[in-house]
Parts: structure tokens; C-alpha cells; sequence
């Protein structure tokens, strides 16, 4: 399953393609703060009642809503327009621990002058007013019935006649019902008028009110503004915390159900000591701990040690790669084996042997042999070469085919040392371009087909060339042309794009320093295509020690760039976000922000819309000078939720809470791409892959 885009179902189909390449040197992730960035930014201002499209005012405003409204309309005149609603009664400011505003009457539905007769309806209830945060809802009135209309003149013509709006729903507490009422019976032949009863006007406010745990008050939907506005979203509301101490702290944290319950765990796995390996050695894992999403213990494999710092990657994936519909972990715990471990009970499945020592710097799924799912995974040294290997033993060929054998081998550089530009990059991404049913590969700046071709290299066809490591990948059907399939950006010192088979470079960002991370997202549905998120990373003091968001059109045209304080953390990591809101937009997800005053570190979670607006902030209250943060379906409602997490804590919030401990909504969870080929250098494919795999109830 894909989901499919707004703008263009050709998504789906396979094709030629674009990619995007972003490299830089010394992509580390993890040099410690030595002192807390503060999380703040401002939340999308919610509540209150708004007329048709219109941005609503602050939560805890006083909701006018409700209220008695005036006659609709004279009955038997001349075509005569229909009266508008009468003002209502105010609801009352909604105060923190306060009680609600008064209830609204309600309204008297008038006549419409049209083709047909009829009688006005019932007039709606009034007012669901709640209290502040953490009250008791309160009790809604149900209004009396309207007054009916008069008998319309015969054959009258309505011509102009408003068409009168029913009460707003009012976000972050007060649901209101009532205000005109709806007249049933009546024709609305010649464009008469007709009264509509009810919540919401065209363009308005839609929420739910009410109060959830945790005194966060609950709220869904939110204002969409007209011309060049943000999408509020909901207010984040906390729903889990937990302490990873047992852990032996992370940031190896990865998500996937891994006992088939059709819930997300969590997995974490904590790192070696970095000081023995060296700024740019790969890493590998001394211990997992999985918990499930309230903080209990499920299992532990290894032995905690007292460090938990990295400088890259862990190397551990969740994945279903046998096919039961339980996903298994697989983390490199040596420089020289895999270890594959049963989701349920955290004991060995089985053990892979690396291709050469020093394979393990990351772990990748691909399908590289045309089978039903993906089945083979590809690894690396940090920087030189990777391998394709077989992840599971194939019965189906005589003799079976061992899990490890190597199906082939992609050398890039003599050796790993230093910065080691122009070798394998961070991360592969892999997605079949040419639809022939098998993965290529993306490896650095090399194209590479299922059976390790190379295809063209960027090192001839980028003008001028880039000259880093490629940091981040990403594809997507940047211009919504199928015919072109999915286009391919690369950050490296700078972002460009290219066709996915001839390696032509379609541009080259101008706008950016060192492009190191990004997201490509239909993040201004008013644009065509969709739209490039780079976040440019400033991390010399010179540059200012900062990092900043610049989005550009997928030509290339520049639509806006933040502007950071110096000393504001260079650190940040940026990515795509599909559906926070409910409504599978995309919105750009940043963490790792406001960090210390050397640049390093950050403790800041922001999602942001494609107007540089901030939609959602996440308060970090831990103690640490770094956090990172992910992006589930944690809650089973389709929309994403999001962790925030350090060392030592877990904190899990979602757009207008939710409760963890409801079933879930379907028997079985799909196989995510962004989750099961995670990188802290992003990129991925646009929409993100799902599919279930055969053991998956659906």
C-alpha cells in the first residue's frame, strides 16, 4: 500500500525519476551540549469561535457561538432574501480550571422563498460549553423548535438570497450546536436562499471540543486560512513518559510491532563506547531493550554499559523480513556479525555473517531479487564500499541460498580515512525506478541496478561537481510528471537534482551553504509539484553555528529561508511529516534545535507548515543538552504521533491526545519505509512506502 498524493494517483506508478543528493563533511550526529538549548516556539493559536475561514483567536477566548437567532425570512413576500442570524449570547472565556460560558437558545428558522413550501425544522441544541483545562464537560441544551416558515409564493424567484450560517464549532473546549436552524421541506429552486443549520460555515472552524488526560484539552482539526495561511493542526497533547535508564541509554531508538499485536513498539539499542572507535568508526550495539508504547519492559538482549553516546548511526532496524507479520529486530552487535532477534521474546533467531570486518555501519532492506517483499539488506563500511546480501535463507533455489551470501559488491574508495569524500555516503536509498519489479540502489553518488551496476555516476554528470560525501537522498515525482517517474536529490556541500536514468543534472541549489538534511513534500499544495526542504547546516563560528530550514520550489526557486540567531545549534536534523493533522498533509518535522552556545547539541521539536509557520512544538523537560525525536502512527488513527527522547526519557505526544491503551483500530500494522530504513540522514521516498507483509492481518 502507498499512499497516494493529493495532487497526482500517478505516484503509484513506476517510472523514471528524479533523485536528490545532499553530502557534507563530517556528517556527526552526536557531540554532546554543554549546556541545554531551551524548547520553546509558539503553538498554533487554537479555540474560540471563528467565522467562515478565518484564523481562530487564542485558546481560552470567549466563544460566541449559540445564542437565539433572528428570523430567517418574511414567509409570502416578493422574493425576498433571507434574514441573517441574530447575535448569540457570548459562551465565556474559557479560564484554566474555570467553568464554561452560559448556553446559547435557539434559533427560529424562517421561511424560503423558492419554488416549494415548506415548514422551518426543529432548531438545534445550544451550547456544549466545557471548562478550562482539566474541567468536566459540560452538559449541552437542546433548543426548541423553530417557528415554521409561511407558505412560499408560487413560482417566486429568489435571486441573492444569503445563505445563513449555522453556529461555529469552537476549538480547545466549547462544541457548539445551534444558532439558525436548518428549514427542511423547502425548495431551493432559482438559487433561493436556504437556511443552514448546524456547526460548521464553508472554510470555518471544525473541532471537537472537550478535555482529555493529562490536562491537556483535546482537540482535532483547526482553522484553514485562505490565501496563504497555515494549517493549525491540534494542540500536542502528552499521552505516554517513561524512563529508558534500564536501557543503558540510546539514541538507537526504533519503531515497528514486534510481537503482531497491530501496535508500534519501541526498540532501543545502546551504542558502543565511541572513544574506542574513533570519530568516523562504524558503530555496533552492546544491548537492546524493547518497551511497548507505556514504558513497560518487554525483553532486553546484552548487557548495559555506562555510555551512550554516538557520532552516526546505530546500526539496528525493525523489519518483518520472514514474512509473519511480526517484525524482527536486526542490529550489528560485532564488526563482523548481524544478529537477528525474535520480536516477541528477544532471544537469537539467527546470525548473519558481515562481508569483511567493518561492515557494519548501517543496515538497509532491499529487493533486490524480485520476491514479494523485500528480502535482502545491503551494508557498508563507513565510507568505501557496500555489500548485497541475502537476509534469510532461500528455499526456493537447490541448493538453498544462505543468508549472507553476497550477491554483490560495490567499491567506491581504496580504503575509510577521514572525511572520505565522494565514497559511499551516510545512507543508500533504494526504490525501483524502472518498475521491472527489483530494487536499484542510490549508493553515494553512484546509480546502481538490483544486480550492482553502476548505471552513471554524479561525479561526471553534476556541474559543477560535488565534492563531499553524499549526507542525505531522497525521491520523489518532484514535477508530477509520470513520465519522468521520481526524480532524485542528493545533498552533498550543495542539494541537486537528477533524472533517475541518465544521471542529467536538473538543477543545483543555490541557496544553501552545506545542504546536510532533507524532506520533499507537497508542503504548498497552491504550487504545482511538490516542494524541497533543505536545511542548510552553518557550523563553523564564521558561519554563525546555526542551522536553518530553506525551502525551495522543484525548480530551484527559493521561497523562503529562515534566519536563526548565531550560537542557535548547528545540529538540527530535518525531514519530511505526512499527516499530523489528520488530513495527510505534509509538513516539515525539525529536531535538534536551539542548541548551546558552541553549536552543538539542541533540544528543540517543531512541525512546520510550507509557510514557515510554526503548526505543533513539543516542551522537552528533560536534562540532557540533546534530544531526538521520531514519527509514528503510535495511536492506531492513522495520523502521526510523535516521540521526543533523550538518553534517559521518552516522552510521547499526539495531535489531541488519544489512549494508548485502546485495541487496535486494525488487526495488523503495514511495513513502513521510513521506519524500517531509518537514517538520522534523511531522505526517503515521497509518499512514504507501506505494504503488508503475508502474515500480516488485514
Amino acid at each position: 500500500m502507498i499512499r497516494e498524493s493529493s495532487k497526482t494517483a500517478s505516484w503509484l506508478l513506476a517510472g523514471a525519476g528524479l533523485v536528490l543528493l545532499i553530502s557534507s563533511i563530517g556528517c556527526g550526529q552526536g557531540s554532546s551540549a554543554r549546556s541545554s538549548g531551551s524548547s520553546g516556539g509558539s503553538t498554533a493559536n487554537q479555540g474560540g469561535s471563528a467565522s467562515a475561514g478565518s484564523i481562530a483567536p487564542p485558546l481560552g477566548g470567549s466563544a460566541g457561538v449559540g445564542g437565539n437567532a433572528s428570523s430567517a425570512g418574511s414567509s409570502g413576500g416578493p422574493a425576498g432574501a433571507s434574514g441573517t442570524a441574530g447575535a448569540g449570547p457570548v459562551a465565556g472565556t474559557v479560564v484554566p480550571g474555570g467553568g464554561g460560558g452560559a448556553t446559547g437558545n435557539s434559533g427560529v428558522a424562517g421561511s424560503v422563498d423558492s419554488g416549494g413550501g415548506g415548514a422551518g425544522g426543529a432548531g438545534s441544541g445550544g451550547i456544549l460549553a466545557s471548562g478550562g483545562f482539566g474541567t468536566t464537560i459540560g452538559t449541552g441544551v437542546t433548543g426548541g423548535a423553530g417557528t415554521p416558515g409561511g407558505t412560499p409564493r408560487t413560482g417566486g424567484t429568489t435571486t441573492g438570497g444569503a445563505t445563513v450560517a449555522g453556529g461555529t464549532t469552537a476549538i480547545g473546549g466549547t462544541t457548539a450546536t445551534g444558532g439558525t436552524t436548518k428549514a427542511t421541506g423547502g425548495a431551493t429552486s432559482s438559487g433561493g436562499a436556504t437556511a443552514s443549520g448546524g456547526v460548521t460555515a464553508s472554510g470555518g472552524v471544525t473541532a471537537s471540543g472537550g478535555v482529555t488526560a493529562s490536562g491537556g484539552t483535546k482537540t482535532t482539526g483547526g482553522t484553514t486560512s485562505t490565501g496563504g495561511g497555515t494549517t493549525a493542526s491540534g494542540i500536542p497533547v502528552q499521552v505516554s513518559t517513561f524512563s529508558l535508564k534500564t536501557s543503558g541509554g540510546c539514541p538507537g531508538m526504533r519503531l515497528g510491532d514486534i510481537n503482531g499485536d497491530g501496535k508500534m513498539e519501541i526498540v532501543v539499542a545502546q551504542p558502543t563506547d565511541q572513544t574506542t572507535l574513533g570519530d568516523y568508526g562504524p558503530q555496533f550495539a552492546v544491548c537492546v531493550t524493547a518497551y511497548d508504547l507505556k514504558g513497560k519492559q518487554l525483553w532486553q538482549y546484552g548487557t548495559p554499559g555506562p555510555t551512550h553516546t554516538a557520532s552516526s548511526d546505530i546500526p539496528m532496524q525493525v523489519y518483518d523480513l520472514d514474512g509473519d507479520g511480526k517484525s524482527e529486530v536486526f542490529v550489528n552487535m560485532s564488526t563482523t556479525t548481524m544478529t537477528v532477534l525474535d520480536g516477541t521474546t528477544g532471544t537469537v533467531v539467527r546470525t548473519i555473517p558481515l562481508p569483511q570486518a567493518g561492515a557494519n555501519d548501517s543496515i538497509a532492506f532491499a529487493n533486490l531479487r524480485g520476491k514479494q517483499w523485500a528480502q535482502d539488506i545491503i551494508v557498508k563500511t563507513r565510507y568505501s564500499q557496500e555489500w548485497a546480501m541475502v537476509g534469510i535463507d532461500d528455499t526456493t533455489t537447490t541448493p538453498t541460498t544462505k543468508a549472507g551470501t553476497v550477491l554483490w559488491n560495490h567499491k567506491m574508495l581504496a580504503k575509510d580515512s577521514g572525511m572520505s569524500d565522494l565514497g559511499t555516503g551516510h545512507y543508500p536509498l533504494v526504490y525501483d525506478w524502472d518498475g521491472d519489479g527489483k530494487d536499484e540502489v542510490m549508493c553515494g553518488y553512484d546509480f546502481l541496478e538490483s544486480d550492482g551496476t553502476r548505471q552513471w555516476t554524479l561525479n561526471t554528470t553534476s556541474h559543477p561537481p560535488l565534492t563531499m560525501h553524499a549526507d542525505a537522498i531522497a525521491a520523489a515525482d518532484m514535477d508530477a510528471n509520470p513520465a519522468n517517474g521520481y526524480e532524485i536529490v542528493v545533498c552533498g556541500n550543495v542539494a541537486a537534482a537528477f533524472d533517475w536514468k541518465t544521471g542529467t543534472q536538473l538543477w543545483q541549489d543555490t541557496h544553501t551553504t552545506e545542504a546536510q538534511q532533507m524532506g520533499i513534500g507537497d508542503y504548498r499544495p497552491d504550487l504545482p509539484g511538490l516542494e524541497v526542504v533543505l536545511l542548510d547546516r552553518l557550523r563553523t563560528a564564521a558561519e554563525g553555528y546555526k542551522s536553518e530550514n530553506v525551502l525551495v520550489t522543484n525548480t530551484d526557486s527559493l521561497l523562503w529561508k529562515e534566519s536563526k540567531p548565531n550560537n542557535s545549534g548547528w545540529l538540527t536534523v530535518t525531514e519530511n511529516m505526512n499527516n499530523w493533522d489528520g488530513n495527510k498533509t505534509d509538513m516539515i518535522f525539525s529536531y535538534r534545535r536551539n542548541g548551546a552556545s558552541d553549536g552543538s547539541g539542541g533540544t528543540g521539536t517543531y512541525i512546520y507548515d510550507g509557510y514557515d509557520k510554526t503548526v505543533a512544538s513539543f516542551p522537552y523537560t528533560g536534562s540532557s543538552a540533546q534530544s531526538f525525536a521520531q514519527h509514528a502512527d503510535l495511536c492506531g488513527d492513522d495520523k502521526e504521533e510523535v516521540i521526543v527522547y533523550d538518553e534517559t526519557n521518552v516522552w510521547i505526544w499526539a495531535n489531541g491526545g488519544c489512549n494508548l491503551d485502546d485495541p487496535p483500530s486494525k488487526p495488523g500494522l503495514p511495513q513502513q519505509f521510513h521506519l524500517h530504513n531509518w537514517s538520522i540522514y534523511t531522505g526517503w521516498i515521497t509518499p512514504d512506502i507501506k505494504f503488508y507483509t503475508p502474515g500480516t492481518p488485514q
